[in-house]
């Protein structure tokens, strides 16, 4: 806990709010785009895919700190009700947050995490009638222009993946392959065929390149034989943080127990 000389106005609070939910979805332009949210600060989330860089986890990890610092400026109890409920809701996606980044590190460890962002990323546009078909294709050909420099990214920060996370993300990958090569170019506008033809080529290419990562490359940066369980101290942390509970594990499932 931070302690804060200064006090922010009650009257500030929405901002916060308002900051929050624009910024922290922004920071996944997939699930953006999916929720509604489809242009922010000049950016197109639609056409992007997530950053998930070292450059970009460190810039996601600095705001959250820093709202963290700004969140503990203001006095909760002297909040309405309803800005009390926000408070608490942001205090707990701040602490999954950093939990994520610090602890968990899941852009290091979890393959399946990049995979199931690129199913997402370009079956939402396929899926979610938010404009016209033809315009949304045009979304899903962008995003598969940049497939082939997130996939990059991917196989430099991967490593120690235990080996059944590797085993799924191989799985999920090929559904993407089949996904662009099937599914997808079943149903483009004729008119937007040559496009999509153009991007598919090195984004299935790549997406090949990561099966084969994923079932012989990525042993190589693997020490050991890597757990995928987080462990009971860290699954209390988490515990806590997902349900916004102060009880304990066993103390939950007694609860839950005895009511059932």
């Amino acid at each position: 806990m931070v302690s804060c000389s200064h006090k922010s106005s009650s009257a500030d609070f929405p901002k916060l709010v308002e900051d929050f939910t624009s910024q922290s979805l922004a920071f996944s332009p997939v699930s953006a785009s999916g929720q509604g949210l489809h242009k922010y600060k000049g950016q197109d989330m639609d056409r992007a895919l997530d950053d998930l860089s070292t450059t970009a986890i460190a810039t996601q990890r600095q705001y959250y700190t820093d709202l963290q610092k700004r969140l503990n400026t203001f006095n909760k109890p002297s909040l309405t009700p309803e800005d009390q409920a926000d408070y608490d809701i942001i205090d707990a996606q701040i602490g999954l947050a950093l939990f994520d980044l610090d602890s968990v590190q899941s852009w290091k460890h979890s393959p399946q995490s990049y995979v199931e962002l690129l199913g997402s990323a370009l079956y939402n546009p396929f899926l979610l009638e938010y404009a016209p078909l033809p315009e949304r294709f045009q979304h899903i050909i962008a995003r598969m222009q940049a497939i082939p420099s997130f996939i990059d990214t991917a196989q430099q920060q991967l490593s120690d993946v235990p080996p059944d996370w590797a085993k799924v993300a191989k799985e999920e990958n090929d559904g993407n392959i089949k996904l662009i090569d099937d599914t997808l170019r079943k149903a483009v506008p004729q008119t937007l065929m040559s496009d999509y033809d153009t991007a598919a080529r090195p984004a299935l290419e790549s997406l090949r390149d990561f099966s084969q990562f994923l079932t012989t490359g990525v042993k190589s940066r693997t020490q050991g034989n890597p757990d995928w369980r987080l462990g009971s101290e860290r699954y209390a942390t988490k515990f806590k943080l997902s349900l916004a509970t102060n009880g304990t594990v066993s103390e939950v499932l007694s609860d839950a127990e005895a009511r059932l």
